[in-house]
Formats: structure tokens, sequence, C-alpha cells
């Protein structure tokens, strides 16, 4: 048989086995841990990295909770409230969402930027209301038209009288969507009669008044439902052994 015949029909099954070993090596593993499920998934390498899935995993289906605060729960906690601290953790979740590589596609990539802008957004607001503990008038650094907010701002700026009567609007609001209302309002004629009453109107104003109708007017991004079934589609093939009920 003449030489380059014989290489002319041998050359497709080379073809072949060297396409079957190039796309067996796209094959790559990953794993991952949820709060009820150990997960191993196969993924084509060529598509994305193990670094890049790793980072998508852990900064942008996880959760976004600050571990700083910039709210007291109570009138000795607010020495605890750093702005250094916060500012320190908003620089580095930034950066890492600025810098790290992430899966490239349109559903993660809409995720990243709603994350950058949640947490810009969130920081901006939590810098404010650290300093204002001490300064009360940076509040006015927070922009907003919202009549809620600007009520609560104008009286932990002004203090005195008008705190105290923030004060009893956000008790009597409070109240209204809590089960134990009387409770409620036990704690509250408690603290009033107290010597620090002003010190726990302050807490109370700046913690649910103040941080909870700012909060609610900043950016915050859309529900997470679908972070789970997209990051799974992201695999050729998963398994996760899951906890039982």
């Amino acid at each position: 048989m003449d030489y380059w015949i014989l290489i002319s029909r041998l050359l497709p099954v080379f073809i072949l086995a060297f396409y079957q070993n190039t796309t067996f090596s796209q094959k790559a593993q990953y794993s991952f841990e949820t709060d009820f499920c150990s997960c191993s998934g196969t993924f084509d390498s060529t598509k994305y990295s193990r670094i890049q899935l790793r980072n998508t995993f852990t900064y942008l289906w996880n959760s976004t909770y600050m571990q700083n605060d910039a709210i007291a729960w109570s009138p000795d906690d607010i020495k605890n409230v750093s702005y250094r601290k916060i500012d320190d953790e908003c620089k580095s979740r930034l950066e890492d969402l600025n810098s790290l590589e992430f899966v490239d596609n349109d559903f993660w990539s809409k995720i990243k930027e709603e994350r950058i802008k949640a947490t810009e957004s969130t920081c901006e607001l939590m810098k404010i209301t650290a300093r204002a503990w001490i300064a009360p008038d940076t509040l006015y650094a927070f922009k907003t038209d919202d009549s809620l907010c600007n009520f609560y701002r104008e009286a932990l700026v002004d203090g005195d009288s008008k705190l105290i009567e923030a004060w009893i609007y956000l008790n009597e609001a409070m109240k209204n969507n809590n089960g134990d209302p009387q409770r409620l309002q036990r704690i509250f004629d408690q603290r009033s009669r107290s010597p620090r009453r002003l010190e726990y109107a302050r807490q109370q104003v700046m913690t649910f008044g103040w941080w909870n109708s700012a909060n609610h007017v900043i950016f915050h991004e859309g529900n997470s439902y679908a972070y789970q079934d997209e990051f799974e589609r992201l695999f050729i093939k998963i398994n996760c052994d899951c906890e039982e009920d």
C-alpha cells in the first residue's frame, strides 16, 4: 500500500484519539461546602478555572454580612464601634471584588456588579453611622430625601427633648410590629425612668430608627434564590452529600 494512502487513512484515527485525550484533560474537579451539603463537581477547565469557581462561590454566592458593626445593641456597646475596623474591612472587600477573577458569564457578572454596588452603599452608611456616635451631624453626609431618615437624623443631631420624642415615636412603631408589645413598653418605661435615659434614647434611635430607615433606602442586591442553581450549572456533573433533616 502506498505510504501516503496509509497515512491519509490513519490520520483521522490519530486526530480522533488526540481530540478525545484533549477533551478528557479539560475536565477538572472542584469541591465546596454549603450549610448542609458537601459537594464535588466536574467542570470544563477551558471555560473557567478552579480559582474562578472558588472566588465566585466565596465572594458572590456566599453571604455579604459585614464582620464589624456600625450600630450598638446597648449604650455600653457604643464604645466598641470602630470606624477604622469598618473602613479596613470595606477596603478589603471592595479590593477583592474588583481584583479577583470570577466566572465570567452574564449571570455572575451581573451579580458581581450588584455586589460591588451594594457593598459600596452599605460601607458608606456604616462609616457615616460609626462617626455619628461621636459627631451626630456627620449624619448629614448621608444624602436622602426619605422623611423618616430625616426625622431620626434631626432628633439625633438636636438631642435632648427632640431625641426623647423620637424615641417615644420609635417605641410605638416597634410595638406595632412586635408579638409582645407589652414587654416592649415595660422595657421602655424602665429605661425612660433611668438616669441614663438619654443614652438609651440615643442608642435606640440610632440603631432601630436611623439605621433601619437609612438601610432601607440604600441599594441592595436582589434575592439569592437562583445562586445555587446557577452555580451548579457551571458543572458537567455534581454530587452532593447532604445532612438529613
